[in-house]
């Protein structure tokens, strides 16, 4: 082979454009025979490349079964420890029924104000309407409050969805690995 051909298939293998076939007869060709010095060190890069590829070993029966028992009970495990250490925080739904409730009563007390109910002759509350804010920014202030906690809640909630999603990635990708 002469040293432009050789040059040619030695750029054409560390380009991986060469075909398998081309591959083979180049390091063949490497193995068998001498180069010019300006070749040597491609020569010697390539032959450690070219190993042939090895067949992998069999799996023992039942390794794949064995080692899909310990992924899971590492998981689980993993689950427990979160579950215990992580600090249960309200879901978005929490924060919704919170506020619908106080609206609620704020609606009610508010509907029944200078009035009162009485049981038998007996008392059981007596509202009064009474302005709980100062001000109109007082109240804009605490709307506020409540509604940047909602946003804060909900993204946790997006958070931990993103993270049980990757999770579950990661154990289909592992599954699909180990039952191929």
């Amino acid at each position: 082979m002469e040293e432009k051909e050789l040059t040619r298939m030695i750029e054409g293998f560390f380009e991986a454009t060469l075909t398998p076939e081309e591959e083979r007869r180049l390091c063949s060709y490497l193995r068998n025979n001498d180069v010019p010095v300006t070749l040597l060190k491609d020569k010697e890069l390539v032959l450690s490349l070219c190993n042939e590829p090895q067949e992998c070993p069999a799996m023992p029966a039942g390794a794949a079964e064995r080692l899909e028992a310990m992924l899971d009970e590492a998981q689980s495990q993993a689950d427990k420890k979160r579950s215990t250490k992580s600090k249960k925080e309200p879901s978005i739904l929490w924060y919704a029924a919170t506020i619908a409730a106080a609206c609620i009563a704020a609606a009610i007390v508010f509907h029944n104000s200078g009035t009162s109910t009485q049981v038998n002759d007996e008392i059981l509350y007596e509202a009064y309407e009474r302005d709980t804010y100062n001000t109109p920014q007082e109240a804009m202030q605490c709307m506020q409050a409540v509604l940047g906690d909602l946003k804060l809640s909900a993204n946790n909630t997006q958070r931990n969805i993103q993270a049980v999603s990757a999770g579950l990635k990661q154990s289909t990708f592992i599954h699909y690995y180990f039952n191929r």
